[in-house]
């Protein structure tokens, strides 16, 4: 018996694309009594009558798994019946029934692992577009294409009047990845904190405690007492008395 199963919430498809994919492979393998199942998940293709040497046919890898650990879970389960799957975006065939090699296992692993990235990857890429957002690509960056091509001169100035690359994205409406390699192709520098334009901070959460942690330090307070007294760890109370001048980054005092 040959199944193809289409899944009712695929994140990836919807149901009518899966059913043309199962068509096409029917018509391209003169295939005419294949059984098509409509599932809610994993689980239920798993817990089909199945018998030794029947054929499971699948639009897309993800149908068994999110995760590459789902995906080897699923085909260890399915394995037990002893039946052929095959997964057709991904060109997928896996035969149960026949013992693989260990190197066929990891072939047949990575490729689950790279047909369910991509399915991630591309349903990102179509959530962005919907949402009209841009999107960056390294590739094209690699060929001077950039989403921020065009305003070079805006990118500059904000550069230049010391915003970081997160506050600069905001304003832009992209990614901070795509001012930062925007920011190395023009050979851009952001401006550092001793200049004569200097770094606009974001607000630190001690900000309201300022004073009262500059009286604490200067009366010979410890940074860890200082992190106690305000509820935060450490780190933080180190980070920001550095952020005041009156601590280097080793947490040694400025003379």
């Amino acid at each position: 018996m040959i199944v193809g199963f289409v899944q009712d919430d695929s994140k990836y498809f919807d149901v009518e694309a899966q059913r043309e994919a199962l068509v096409s492979y029917a018509d391209e393998r003169k295939i005419k009594d294949l059984k098509v199942v409509n599932v809610v998940n994993t689980q239920d293709i798993l817990s089909q009558r199945i018998k030794s040497g029947d054929t499971i046919v699948i639009p897309n890898i993800s149908l068994l798994g999110n995760t590459l650990e789902q995906i080897v879970s699923s085909i260890k389960q399915l394995s037990e019946c002893r039946v052929y799957i095959y997964s057709i975006k991904e060109n997928l065939a896996i035969d149960t029934y026949n013992q693989q090699t260990l190197a066929n296992c990891f072939d047949t692993c990575l490729t689950a692992y790279k047909g369910i990235f991509s399915l991630r990857n591309s349903k990102i890429q179509s959530d962005l577009l919907k949402a009209g957002k841009p999107r960056g690509c390294l590739n094209n960056a690699r060929k001077g294409k950039f989403i921020l091509s065009g305003r070079e001169e805006e990118v500059k100035k904000y550069i230049k009047a010391g915003y970081s690359y997160a506050q600069i994205a905001e304003k832009l409406g992209c990614n901070p990845s795509n001012v930062l390699y925007f920011a190395k192709y023009l050979g851009l520098k952001k401006t550092r904190a001793n200049s004569t334009n200097p770094v606009i901070r974001a607000k630190h959460k001690l900000d309201g405690f300022k004073q009262e942690i500059i009286e604490l330090f200067n009366s010979g307070i410890s940074v860890a007492q200082i992190a106690r007294h305000c509820g935060v760890c450490y780190a933080t109370a180190r980070d920001y008395l550095n952020r005041l001048g009156l601590i280097i980054a080793n947490g040694d005092a400025h003379a």
